[in-house]
């Protein structure tokens, strides 16, 4: 977790927890509602030693649109992209 719910406070402990279930030399793709904070988790963890970091770009539901409602202008979902809910 990059930022700690509630609050979005940093995590403090990010690259240790993913060092303790990443793989260095493996695809990590991070993914966050807008796209802004997976730009800072994959950065961090690039800095880290990981190689193949990648943020999503557009988040999972971009921007807000005009009225501030998100999902209506770009992101994953928006895109069609598979996705499922639990």
């Amino acid at each position: 977790e990059w930022n700690q719910y509630p609050g979005g406070v940093r995590n403090p402990n990010f690259i240790a927890e993913l060092k303790r279930q990443v793989d260095p030399e493996a695809l990590v793709l991070f993914l966050c509602r807008s796209g802004v904070r997976s730009i800072g988790a994959a950065s961090a963890a690039t800095e880290a030693g990981y190689a193949s970091c990648f943020s999503i770009l557009e988040g999972f539901e971009g921007d807000p649109d005009a009225q501030g409602q998100r999902g209506k202008l770009g992101g994953w979902r928006f895109h069609g992209l598979p996705w499922s809910q639990s």
